[in-house]
């Protein structure tokens, strides 16, 4: 327990922590998350439209018999 005890430590970060970045740079960032979210948005709202689409040709197929 005595050698457990004396191994126990703060152990310093292998890498430095990175400098904060400037304004510039988080205003950047900020409109690349924006712009991001707002095309995985369309992509998403787009794609789950044809989803929509493609199954009810496929459940009024089934129910027309076509």
């Amino acid at each position: 327990m005595d050698d457990r005890s004396q191994r126990a430590g703060i152990i310093p970060a292998l890498n430095p922590p990175p400098d904060e970045p400037s304004e510039e740079e988080e205003l950047r960032m900020a409109f690349g998350r924006v712009l991001g979210f707002t095309i995985a948005a369309i992509v998403l709202v787009l794609g789950g439209g044809v989803l929509v689409l493609v199954i009810a040709a496929i459940f009024f197929g089934f129910l027309y018999g076509q």
